[in-house]
């Protein structure tokens, strides 16, 4: 888990108000130690908003909050490895790239790819120019599901979801034109390996040499002439950090923690007294 602990340093300010609070400093200490976990959280939240592109809402929650105790004087605040999206990629998965540099962990539909041969591990998937997006930016899940159905991606427990040959003829609805012509009323999906590759025929010797950049391509119309890129296939790129949690948790502490624990201790001492 991506996270960063927060533990106490209260030293001079007990000194300060001596063995009057010495009872409650452990409570002041963990109250205010959540308080600096969570005003981490807040800030980081506020970062990720302005660095993202029409972040989603799974992005905004991605982060949790431990609270401390009187018995464990630590709190954290991190990336959670739990509550994975509809895909089963946890926060911690999707977006901890982001938070440490490097390279991103792959996607469903990613590791789908890589399964069936169609992707290397070197390569990931990224929305085409004729891509259906959702309001974030994205491949909508739609798009992502008639992909993986018609491509037979789904793994064992959804392979009852893979399209059978009926199935992608009511997608494709071929036919013919008025003159003869092939046509493809609907749309139907084809792999590019990339310009010069072979495919067809079962070999090169039998086969044409593709044209097109590696991908998922759609086409449509006669003779499928009508073509558009939906998933364009990219070297791995190496992403930069762009969420900076523990200088954020730093300046947070470092601004914050002394007033804080004052209040907090002062407070405890009040109701002790009342």
């Amino acid at each position: 888990m991506i996270k960063v602990d927060i533990v106490a340093d209260t030293g001079r300010v007990v000194r300060e108000l001596g063995a009057l609070g010495s009872k409650q400093i452990p409570f002041a200490t963990a109250k205010t130690l959540t308080a600096m976990a969570k005003a981490g959280e807040a800030k980081t939240y506020k970062e990720m908003a302005t660095v993202f592109d029409r972040p989603t809402p799974f992005t905004l929650r991605s982060l949790v909050v431990r609270s401390a105790t009187k018995a464990r004087l630590e709190a954290s605040v991190g990336l959670k490895d739990t509550n994975p999206s509809k895909q089963g990629k946890t926060p911690a998965d999707i977006l901890g790239h982001e938070f440490t540099g490097g390279q991103r962990r792959f996607k469903g539909l990613e590791g789908a790819l890589r399964r069936m041969g169609y992707l290397g591990t070197d390569w990931a998937a990224v929305p085409g120019e004729g891509a259906k997006l959702d309001a974030y930016g994205n491949l909508s899940s739609g798009t992502v599901v008639q992909l993986m159905s018609y491509l037979k991606a789904f793994g064992e427990q959804g392979y009852s979801a893979n399209k059978t040959a009926k199935g992608k003829a009511r997608v494709e609805r071929r036919g013919k034109s008025a003159r003869g012509f092939a046509t493809i009323g609907g749309v139907a999906y084809f792999v590019s390996r990339g310009k010069g590759a072979w495919f067809g025929g079962g070999s090169w010797q039998h086969g044409r040499r593709q044209n097109l950049a590696p991908g998922i391509w759609a086409k449509s119309g006669i003779h499928g002439s009508q073509v558009k890129c939906i998933v364009a296939f990219v070297r791995t790129p190496v992403y930069r950090q762009r969420i900076h949690l523990q200088e954020n948790v730093a300046r947070v502490v470092s601004e914050q923690f002394e007033q804080e624990f004052r209040k907090n201790l002062r407070a405890a001492m009040a109701d002790a007294r009342a």
